[in-house]
């Protein structure tokens, strides 16, 4: 955690960082994980194309944006809480170990 990150403000907050990003695909070999290996193997067929995607809704949206967008804040309370505005849900997380579970419900706090 950056020091900055972790000085409060003259209210007693920490700052928030917020990150924006685009979704990355990877459409030349369906979303698999052996890119590496292909690499190291047979260079020629690893070649792959990259696209980032911004979204926007028509006839609402004046632009495009990234549709990832994540906020960090030091608090107060030993915890990693998870939220997706979309889907209305929210996880916390109080073990490093449970960053793992990945068959725990997003809906399980």
């Amino acid at each position: 955690m950056r020091p900055e990150l972790k000085t409060r403000d003259p209210d007693g907050y920490f700052p928030l960082l917020i990150e924006r990003t685009p979704v990355r695909m990877d459409l030349s070999h369906s979303g698999w994980s052996d890119i590496f290996f292909l690499g190291m193997d047979y260079p020629e067929g690893a070649r792959v194309l990259n696209v980032s995607i911004d979204l926007g809704v028509y006839g609402r949206d004046d632009q495009v944006a990234p549709p990832i967008t994540c906020f960090l804040r030091v608090i107060a309370e030993p915890v990693l809480r998870l939220v997706s505005v979309d889907l209305d849900q929210a996880v916390e997380l109080r073990e490093i170990s449970e960053v793992f579970d990945y068959a725990r419900t997003i809906s399980g706090c």
